[in-house]
């Protein structure tokens, strides 16, 4: 799976949060520039903000974090200390901070991918990479609610429909 840019993100218009940051890196798809980007972000919109643990990440993710498993403790007791719940696999929170990450990589996907067939094989990774979410069912050829609704249609034009569902659904606009 790809890593996601924290540019990226803010042009996709995701909402972001930390529960959002510790699922990410979690699942592997952002790294410390990220973490650095948010925290630091963060703080100018929270100026009022004493946590000493996103004052460090904003200065830069220091070494001693630099190990996944590290930081993600990190996260998890930021998280913690600003929402008293660390979201835990198959939770609501889980699933509605999982929605973000499934609309930017298929954002992603649609930019970058340089043919229709690349765009399936990219979906169908993000299919199995979030265990198999069934509002991504419909543009995977093999399950059986796999819609092709028109042959004019092409997938990249059923993702965009999809995604614009997805902004009502993630209150993006």
């Amino acid at each position: 799976m790809t890593t996601i840019s924290f540019q990226f993100f803010k042009e996709c218009k995701i909402p972001l949060n930390w529960k959002t940051i510790f699922i990410g890196r979690k699942l592997g798809l952002l790294d410390n520039t990220f973490v650095e980007a948010f925290a630091t972000e963060y703080l100018i919109m929270h100026p009022s903000s004493s946590n000493f643990d996103i004052n460090e990440l904003a200065y830069g993710v220091p070494d001693t974090y630099k190990g996944n498993l590290d930081l993600l403790e990190l996260l998890e007791k930021i998280t913690t200390t600003l929402y008293l719940e660390v979201p835990q696999k198959d939770s609501d929170s889980w699933n509605n901070e999982s929605i973000k990450w499934q609309y930017v990589l298929i954002k992603k996907a649609l930019v970058e991918a340089k043919s229709e067939k690349e765009l399936q094989e990219r979906i169908e990774d993000i299919y199995c990479s979030f265990e198999h979410p069934t509002q991504l069912e419909q543009f995977i050829p093999w399950k059986p609610n796999w819609r092709s609704d028109n042959i004019h249609t092409t997938l990249s034009d059923r993702l965009d429909h999809f995604l614009k569902n997805e902004q009502q659904v993630l209150k993006l606009g």
